[in-house]
């Protein structure tokens, strides 16, 4: 009888911040969150098999009050992230596109507290140096079938997205000033590159972290998304994907099928690949099956990828590993004090339940913040009075991609404390002024529709009005300053990948500025953030349009706005409801919503809506579904 060797790979990625079992914007303990939860899962999955390996696919260190209010902390200390995963002993890890989000002296040293190592292979300086190592051989003790022990040796590589050089150019460039300028590569050709070496030097396993989603779209070198491709190379035994916060496998990936992608299996080209959703609620889970050839050499022969969901996996009523939560004490009290700063006082609440729809406080709040220090930022250049000034607000907090009804902005009337600063707006952006004219500022905004499905007006069965399979809230801006409205009854004009997808099509209607129909070639500026100003994706921006920043960051901006405001009273904020869809095309059409499933929810939505609409059910991911009365609404 033939020997085999059976090898578990487990996969955490995009966590973001999401280390403990605690909601720090609501100041309460959730069961099942967190990688401090997901922990039992990964436990109960290294049980089943004596031979396993964990690893970490990057956008760890940035997107929760834990891991972006901690940063003098975590100098001075220790980071969270590495006082748990040192505990969990992960075997290896590598960056995602977030870990530069507060620059890269701040990267290097927190890196240096991980008791596993990091790799990297397509970041270098310009004389070809790598940032961080490019790959690691890790060598390992496993059991046979047989029982017999055998030493393997593992090559793991990874690489992220080289659009870094954009998204977070102004803290590559500070870092260049007075270190080397770093330059990425493209990801696709780095790790084969590394896998051959890895192959030479006798890795009987390759695997390769790939901080990169799984695209349809064909080869280009430097693409975002190219999971898909790294599948495809040669020796690669297996591949853990990120980035786009999507599972794979899943059903969604069915209809790729005809691409060599086995849902079933959970392979890509018959590469055994996973994708671990976000936030630690999946853990990635890649079995191999090596044995030996002719010469005695172990080799993978077949392998499968599968999810776990913290949901599924986790036992009712299982209580954390209370060495982790020793670990975890003192970083958990110094972000609930940071969190509970009292800043100001509203009799307004902030309630984002129906943000993609209408406008509300959530947005306003925003929107008069970046105004406000837009407005200083001009004032000091000179520039204040040339030109009339927008803001555009990017929405986060509206149930992620649709797979978390919890995740809304829920600030109730009263004292505000910084944690709801930090609910208002999730990420570490700085603010950026651009100049824009009244033709781009035209296609900024249909980019941004093109979140709504097309309704047709001719059917009567229920229509789901926001298309969360294919579009992204974080690229839907409301932009302050003018009016207009949103048609859904026409189809998109740009594709999910924001391109231009039918010239034909108008969704924005009756767009003006104080009345009067703005013009291709009037001329603003807007306020908006680093990242969506510094990456040409969206018309009219670029680094070319700005005209002034700051390394303030927007919830710093919001915070110093409230306080300002504070000091002369109550802070007031009014909706100027500047914006809606238009649905007079759309008489006798049933259009569905999801939205929070709360009893406050509920509440909010019937007191607050612009809508007629009415409460219908829950869906599968147990967000609540509304129905909005068309013909009601237009009366």
């Amino acid at each position: 009888m033939s020997d085999k060797l059976q090898v578990r790979l487990l996969a955490t990625t995009d966590i973001h911040g999401f280390y403990m079992n605690f909601d720090y914007y609501k100041d309460q303990q959730i069961d099942r969150l967190g990688l401090i939860s997901l922990a039992n899962v990964i436990e109960d999955a290294r049980s089943e098999n004596p031979n396993t390996l964990l690893f970490d696919n990057g956008d760890l260190l940035q997107g929760s009050p834990m891991s972006d209010y901690l940063r003098d902390y975590a100098i001075a200390n220790e980071h969270p992230a590495y006082s748990l995963m040192n505990e969990m002993n992960y075997d290896a890890a590598t960056l995602g596109n977030h870990e530069f989000n507060f620059g890269v002296p701040y990267l290097l040293d927190v890196l240096n507290q991980a008791n596993f190592p990091y790799v990297n292979a397509n970041i270098t300086n310009s004389e070809g140096d790598y940032l961080l190592p490019p790959s690691v051989m890790l060598e390992r003790e496993f059991v046979t079938d047989l029982g017999e022990k055998v030493a393997l040796k593992i090559g793991v590589t990874g690489i992220l997205p080289p659009q870094i050089m954009t998204w977070d150019k102004n803290h590559l460039d500070e870092y260049a000033v007075t270190n080397e300028q770093l330059v990425t590569h493209d990801a696709v050709n780095a790790t084969q590159t590394q896998v051959e070496l890895l192959k030479s030097q006798g890795a009987d396993i390759v695997v390769v972290l790939a901080h990169t989603g799984i695209s349809r779209r064909p080869f280009e070198l430097e693409m975002e998304n190219s999971g898909y491709y790294i599948a495809q190379i040669k020796d690669v035994d297996a591949l853990i994907t990120g980035h786009q916060h999507r599972r794979f496998p899943s059903d969604n990936f069915r209809d790729m099928s005809a691409l060599g992608i086995d849902v079933d299996q959970g392979t890509i080209c018959g590469t055994p690949t996973v994708m671990a959703g976000s936030w630690a609620r999946w853990l990635g889970v890649i079995d191999l099956e090596l044995t030996q050839d002719e010469a005695l050499k172990w080799q993978v022969s077949s392998g499968s990828s599968a999810l776990r969901y913290i949901e599924d996996f986790l036992t009712e009523n299982r209580g954390v590993n209370p060495e982790y939560l020793e670990v975890m004490e003192s970083a958990h009290e110094a972000v609930r004090e940071t969190m509970s700063v009292p800043v100001g006082v509203s009799d307004a609440g902030f309630y984002s339940y129906l943000s993609l729809i209408q406008d509300d406080n959530c947005i306003q709040i925003v929107a008069d913040a970046q105004t406000h220090y837009a407005k200083k930022l001009l004032k000091e250049r000179g520039l204040l009075d040339e030109l009339p000034i927008l803001s555009a607000v990017p929405l986060f907090k509206v149930g992620s991609r649709k797979d978390d009804p919890t995740y809304f902005t829920e600030i109730a009337p009263g004292e505000l404390f910084f944690k709801d600063v930090a609910d208002l707006y999730v990420y570490p952006n700085y603010l950026v002024v651009l100049e824009i004219n009244g033709e781009n500022l035209k296609e900024w905004l249909e980019c941004c529709a093109s979140i709504y499905h097309t309704i047709d007006p001719e059917d009567n069965a229920p229509q789901h009005l926001i298309n969360w399979a294919k579009y992204r809230p974080y690229n839907f801006d409301i932009i302050k300053g003018i009016e207009y409205e949103i048609n859904p009854a026409v189809r998109p004009r740009y594709s999910p990948d924001l391109e231009l997808f039918d010239a034909r099509n108008e969704r924005i209607m009756n767009l003006r500025f104080k009345g009067k129909k703005v013009a291709a070639t009037d001329r603003f500026y807007l306020a908006t953030n680093s990242y969506r100003a510094l990456v040409d994706r969206f018309p009219g921006a670029g680094s070319g349009n700005v005209v002034c920043a700051t390394r303030k960051e927007i919830p710093e901006v919001i915070l110093a706005y409230i306080m300002a405001k504070s000091e002369e009273g109550i802070l007031e904020i009014t909706p100027d409801n500047n914006w809606g869809l238009d649905l007079s095309s759309l008489q006798d059409t049933r259009l569905i919503i999801e939205t929070a499933n709360t009893p406050t929810a509920k509440a909010i939505i019937a007191r607050d809506s612009r809508y007629m609409m009415h409460y219908i059910g829950q869906d599968a991911e147990k967000f609540a579904l509304y129905e909005i009365d068309v013909n009601a609404t237009l009366l």
